[in-house]
């Protein structure tokens, strides 16, 4: 009987190990699938043109085939009309960034929102309707330039409005200075990318199309060659999805201290 018990609980055993070693090869196949289900999008953007450097920037956008968005100043739309309608006929996503850039539209909401319509009537005029809902705020929502309360409640202003400020995640900072070198706007760039964000899977990329930008569409062609080596999707907000809006409300890139009250991006 001994004997007997022994053996059993040898052959408990062993079934035990077989199924828990099953379980984890399961559990690992099912992560793999999943990791290989994941869908990889990047949003490349770019703000403050249109200048020369746009066109520069647009010639490599069709040679390579990719889709971006232009967060764009009122008053070089104006100057450079010719170029935004060439960036909205090339199939681009058109947005408000600002009408002239200044820091003193920071000074009050009513300053901001005067700011927001000229551009906003400077753009429509170009193209002969109104730009996309998506803008992007000058440095961003979390911008200290204005104090807190003003900016507060120019983002609650916005939103209340229907409007979605994006951020972003990835900068390679070719604003910090004119004309950054090349060399430093790539290594910035895979420096961003080691950075651990909270969707890997999503990146919404901070370039600059400006006057005092003409290395970044030097740049440009490794950027995406980045992005396509390692099967990301480019889109821009003009092509986004409600479930890919929704998702970018979540991760916090757009609207990231507002819940808007409609997330419909086809209304």
């Amino acid at each position: 009987m001994k004997k007997l018990k022994k053996s059993s609980v040898v052959v408990i055993i062993l079934i035990c190990i077989f199924c828990t070693f099953n379980l984890a090869l399961a559990e690992d196949d099912k992560e793999s699938t999943d990791k290989e289900d994941v869908k990889k999008v990047v949003y490349l953007t770019f703000d403050d043109g249109p200048t020369n450097n746009t066109l520069k920037i647009l010639k490599i956008l069709e040679e390579e085939n990719v889709k971006a968005t232009f967060f764009v100043i009122g008053e070089l739309a104006k100057e450079n009309s010719d170029v935004l309608k060439k960036a909205e006929e090339q199939g681009h996503e058109i947005c408000i960034h600002t009408y002239n850039h200044k820091n003193c539209i920071y000074s009050s909401k009513e300053e901001y929102l005067e700011d927001y319509n000229k551009a906003l009537k400077s753009i429509t005029d170009v193209l002969g309707h109104e730009p996309s809902r998506f803008m992007r705020m000058p440095g961003g929502s979390s911008t200290t330039i204005g104090d807190k309360g003003t900016v507060r409640a120019i983002r609650n202003e916005l939103c209340d409005e229907g409007l979605y400020y994006v951020d972003w995640n990835i900068s390679i900072e070719d604003a910090l200075s004119t004309n950054v070198p090349v060399e430093k706007l790539l290594s910035t760039f895979r420096k961003e990318l080691k950075k651990t964000f909270i969707d890997p899977n999503t990146a919404v990329v901070l370039m600059h199309d400006g006057a005092s930008n003409s290395t970044t569409p030097k740049a440009l062609p490794s950027i995406i060659k980045y992005f396509k080596d390692n099967d990301y999707e480019f889109k821009n907000f003009g092509d986004i999805s409600e479930e890919e809006l929704t998702h970018l409300l979540n991760q916090r890139q757009i609207n990231k201290y507002n819940q808007p009250k409609q997330t419909d991006a086809s209304k």
